[in-house]
């Protein structure tokens, strides 16, 4: 038996590295991104890590900010160049955010809405997920994997 003493040594290491690894994808995603976009302000506390793709391996996505108000999504696959899309804040349209901050969230693979009926392309895989852009000020942005045409799509209500 081990002793208590050691068992709370072993779990804090195990802790300990766990945060150091997810602190490295941060900046490795961040640092991928800034490749890509120089110019935009990537937030690396926005990093978040999920199967987007549903092939069983995690993705990185970021958001990022830009001089001329705008919001960026940044999207790392293993292999393959980033995705990032550019998105206006404030001016009334469908694709345009309404205000900033903007945070991600992740949920499960859902492949149809009761507004959207039938999302394109999407496949319900289990422990895959969709993402979202939220600004808390109106209708979010929802991302999901097009598997027929091999694709980050969005929609919005």
């Amino acid at each position: 038996m081990i002793p208590r003493f050691f068992a709370i040594a072993i779990l804090c290491a195990f802790s300990a590295s766990a945060v150091a690894a997810g602190e490295t994808a941060s900046a490795s995603a961040i640092s991928t991104l800034r490749k890509a976009q120089p110019s935009v302000r990537w937030d690396e506390k926005s990093v978040v890590v999920s199967d987007i793709t549903c092939d069983g391996r995690p993705e990185r996505i970021a958001v990022g900010y830009g001089k001329d108000e705008s919001v960026w999504v940044g999207f790392i696959q293993r292999g393959a160049r980033p995705i990032t899309m550019q998105f206006p804040v404030g001016r009334h349209s469908q694709n345009s955010l309404c205000s900033t901050p903007v945070r991600l969230e992740t949920s499960s693979l859902v492949c149809s809405d009761e507004e959207m009926g039938n999302l394109p392309g999407c496949k319900e895989v289990k422990g895959c997920s969709a993402f979202s852009v939220v600004d808390d000020s109106c209708d979010s942005f929802h991302f999901y994997w097009n598997t027929s045409r091999k694709e980050l799509v969005w929609w919005r209500r």
